[in-house]
């Protein structure tokens, strides 16, 4: 983390892996990141409360959930599932855990979503 008027860097504590990487601040709440996290050989989606200093995972696919991009909302993520050698986008609520696929197996990969902000 760096203040936005430069100065000196400093490590988040994200304290759930030795492995976190491709980070994407909320939208709406400035105190959560989404994050990928390395964890039993795979890759998880986690979220840290930067004003609570806590991290917790939010995803629990089988192989990896990699690339966390939150939408507009502040409440729901996007993220890529790799499974069985294949890649698709999945909305994730970050309240209720409940995921949805966003395209059907036939469409083939997908990955790295974004979204533009309309501006305010």
């Amino acid at each position: 983390e760096m203040p936005a008027n430069g100065g000196q860097m400093r490590r988040v504590p994200t304290n759930i892996s030795g492995y976190c990487a491709e980070p994407h601040w909320n939208p709406r709440d400035e105190n959560l990141i989404a994050f990928t996290a390395a964890v039993a050989g795979g890759f998880q989606i986690a979220v840290y409360d930067a004003q609570r200093g806590e991290s917790r995972f939010v995803t629990q696919v089988r192989d990896a959930a990699v690339e966390p991009h939150w939408l507009n909302d502040g409440r729901h993520l996007i993220f890529t599932e790799r499974r069985d050698g294949t890649k698709r986008l999945i909305l994730l609520d970050t309240v209720t855990g409940k995921t949805s696929a966003l395209h059907a197996p036939a469409f083939g990969d997908a990955s790295q979503a974004s979204a533009v902000y309309p501006r305010r």
